[in-house]
């Protein structure tokens, strides 16, 4: 049953193709044998994409991954980072207005976070993640669990998680 589907499947995307038009679609974008393409008229990143196969080929539609902008990056929920030039890395992840032992204290990750398929992640007391949807824009989530706070004799754990939604700000790298 399963093979009789996916011939099925084929046949009808080979019958949708092949009803489409070509005209106005000049720039063929393919890798190898397998072309990676999208229906005439349709962009991706305001790159047109093109196809040119005979019927019996099986298509495969790809989105342009999203590379984000390097520099500053601020929420107005008191998250901030940088983007490093190459555009791969997370570096000195932030959340500010943490309120413990009378003080605001700001708390930074230090170590570099890799991006990869438009996220970053790190674990611990001091967690954070983000999702890329353009190349300046993120969202994410990120908060203190039992994260120990000291000042004299003060100590407190505290417990926090905050959602966020940063913008690029500038190419400013720390």
């Amino acid at each position: 049953m399963k093979k009789k589907f996916n011939i099925f499947l084929v046949a009808i995307l080979i019958v949708c193709f092949s009803a489409l038009p070509i005209s106005g679609m000049n720039n063929v974008r393919a890798q190898g044998n397998s072309p990676s393409v999208l229906p005439p008229g349709v962009s991706a990143d305001g790159i047109a994409l093109d196809y040119s196969a005979s019927a019996s080929q099986l298509f495969t539609f790809t989105i342009p991954s999203i590379i984000p902008k390097a520099g500053y990056w601020k929420s107005p929920a008191g998250v901030r980072f940088y983007v490093n030039p190459a555009k791969t890395r997370v570096l000195k992840f932030t959340i500010a207005s943490i309120s413990a032992c009378g003080y605001l204290w700001t708390v930074t990750h230090l170590p570099t976070l890799l991006i990869s398929n438009k996220t970053f992640s790190f674990t611990g007391p001091f967690y954070g993640n983000g999702t890329f949807h353009s190349t300046s824009t993120v969202t994410g989530i990120a908060g203190l669990k039992r994260f120990l706070i000291k000042k004299g004799s003060c100590s407190v754990y505290v417990t926090k998680s905050v959602w966020y939604s940063a913008k690029w700000i500038n190419t400013s790298q720390p």
